[in-house]
């Protein structure tokens, strides 16, 4: 007999650690914490395999940690940060190892990553062109030390050209460039700095073809238009509406080429690598989790006589009485008025019944109830609980 009951005593045990962990989990997918939840319902499972609840809530939020795992790593993939994708990426196939497009999106940040020769993002773009502005062109030897030369009303083409010879590139120009005389002395600097200078005698910008060669352009912003260089750059957003970060970067930088990507939660946007770095920034700042806060609610009817016993005194909320502003029954009993033949009236007073409707919002009590008080009216026999309503709210909603 004793041996029974230890085994019904072990059981009873199980069932509420089970329980305990199942509720947890719960809580936690509402918050939308779906690691924590799978790890709670995987602990519920193990202590109650048998429950099949158990096992569905498990593999709901397995699905749903492993489809933000793979929101993640696609939005830090298209940031250049293909280690951090890669990671988020294994963590959804962990989740769901049954989703071909996790696999394929695990094959191709791994192949990615061997190759090291993936297009270049828009920060590579950036980076290169801060750090080396002349990327892409190879100038001979000369080009490192001051030219040493210097040229006083001489053509701006022909100025070009010599340049080009000292360092062994080519210049060609826009069909919209126009010659003109100038004076400029270039003794004292290196290649780069000549062709700053001479672009802002000159007023052109240059553009590099290939190693050797280089095109210069009258500075116009039509012609900036024609030779800028363009980057593409999909934006996933996570919390902030598409259409209302679209709207806003049109606003803000003038930019007509963005469109939302139906289905995908995300902006395209085509314009310069600078104008889309600021762009990014802005995505950034807007693209933040609205603060949440979870309310949870108990509704207790309790007997008024265990309030008297524990040191709350109830009230009607006149102002200069004791104890807690409100009521609840604030009177046992009902005044009835009636008329008689000769036009006297009589008030009398009866008991209160339900008939007479006592649920009125000036027999309800709303208290912030001292919390010793509280946990004596939680446990009192004589206490009912009505509701316990969960409200999660978000940062401009309302519940």
């Amino acid at each position: 007999m004793k041996r029974l009951l230890l085994v019904l005593v072990s059981l009873g045990l199980v069932a509420c650690a089970s329980s305990g962990a199942f509720r947890a989990a719960q809580r936690a997918e509402r918050r939308g914490d779906y690691d924590r939840a799978v790890l709670e319902y995987a602990h519920a499972v193990q202590l109650d395999p048998q429950s099949a609840r158990k096992r569905e809530s498990l593999k709901r939020a397995r699905l749903r940690g492993s489809d933000e795992h793979l929101f993640a790593a696609r939005r830090l993939l298209t940031r250049g940060l293909t280690k951090e994708a890669l990671d988020e990426a294994r963590l959804a196939l962990d989740l769901n190892p049954d989703a071909a497009t996790v696999r394929d999106l695990v094959r191709e940040i791994e192949s990615r990553t061997r190759t090291a020769q993936a297009v270049a993002s828009f920060d590579d773009i950036r980076r290169r062109a801060r750090e080396h502005p002349l990327a892409g062109l190879t100038p001979g030897p000369a080009a490192s030390q001051p030219l040493g030369l210097r040229f006083s009303g001489a053509s701006l083409r022909e100025i070009y050209q010599a340049l080009g010879r000292a360092v062994g590139v080519n210049f060609v120009f826009d069909p919209q460039f126009v010659d003109q005389t100038v004076s400029v002395d270039l003794r004292d600097l290196r290649f780069e700095q000549a062709l700053d200078a001479l672009a802002t005698v000159g007023q052109t910008f240059y553009r590099i073809v290939d190693e050797k060669v280089m095109t210069i352009v009258p500075d116009t912003p039509k012609k900036r238009q024609d030779y800028e260089q363009q980057v593409v750059k999909t934006f996933f957003l996570s919390n902030a509406d598409p259409k209302e970060t679209a709207d806003l970067l049109r606003v803000l930088f003038a930019a007509r080429r963005v469109a939302i990507v139906p289905g995908a939660n995300a902006v395209t946007m085509n314009d310069t690598p600078e104008r889309i770095a600021a762009a990014e920034r802005v995505v950034d700042i807007i693209d933040k989790r609205r603060a949440e806060v979870v309310i949870e609610v108990e509704i207790l009817e309790v007997n008024r006589s265990r309030l008297q016993d524990y040191g709350i005194e109830i009230t009607s909320g006149v102002q200069g009485t004791s104890g807690v502003a409100g009521g609840v029954f604030p009177s046992p009993t009902v005044a009835e008025t009636s008329t008689d033949a000769n036009g006297n009236v009589t008030t009398t007073q009866r008991a209160l019944t339900l008939k007479d409707n006592p649920y009125k919002v000036a027999n309800l009590l709303v208290s912030n109830l001292p919390g010793v008080i509280y946990r004596l009216l939680r446990t009192d026999s004589s206490t009912r609980l009505l509701a316990n309503p969960q409200l999660r709210i978000s940062d401009g909603q309302s519940a």
